[in-house]
């Protein structure tokens, strides 16, 4: 506009989630976890006028904070890049953790019936999870924590210890 200094050309940021990055300012988990939340909270009843309309209180059995341990999890998004190619990038998700965990124990067993179409059982260890879980590019889940309102950012290791937690459950019930 009437100015001699050079235009400089918009950079689009690198993606922090394919660095594996957790830090919730600072990865695209992170923000996206942020603005869900922002989101579900500007949808309260009563915020648009009228009458408002009160909430039972949902208390999640077994959930604990974000920090740690085993999240009974709510509200689950689960973001997976199968390859380098940001074409490969894809999302889904569930209404708790233990879905989003059955999907994608559902999903390593499809591939594995894609690669054994003759095998009759099929059959796998926990390590071969965790060898699947670590071929993929990237790998992270944004899981509602009810107690702050937030989505936590969540990566492999808490995956596969989830995972792990899940498949000990479900070998002790048979």
């Amino acid at each position: 506009i009437g100015s001699d200094a050079p235009v400089m050309a918009a950079r689009r940021p690198k993606s922090a989630i394919a660095k594996g990055s957790t830090k919730q300012g600072n990865s695209l988990a992170g923000k996206l976890g942020a603005k869900l939340a922002t989101q579900m909270a500007n949808k309260r009843p009563g915020a648009q006028g009228g009458k408002a309309v009160q909430r039972p209180k949902v208390q999640v059995k077994g959930s604990q904070s974000a920090g740690g341990g085993t999240a009974g999890g709510g509200h689950t998004i689960v973001l997976a890049q199968d390859t380098s190619q940001k074409s490969s990038r894809n999302w889904n998700q569930h209404d708790t953790l233990d879905q989003a965990l059955n999907a994608f124990i559902t999903l390593y067993e499809a591939q594995l019936r894609k690669l054994n179409p003759q095998a009759a059982t099929l059959s796998y260890t926990v390590q071969d999870l965790h060898t699947y879980v670590d071929s993929l590019h990237d790998l992270s889940m944004l899981v509602f924590d009810a107690n702050t309102r937030q989505y936590a950012p969540r990566g492999k290791p808490f995956i596969k210890a989830q995972l792990l937690t899940r498949l000990k459950k479900a070998a002790a019930g048979q």
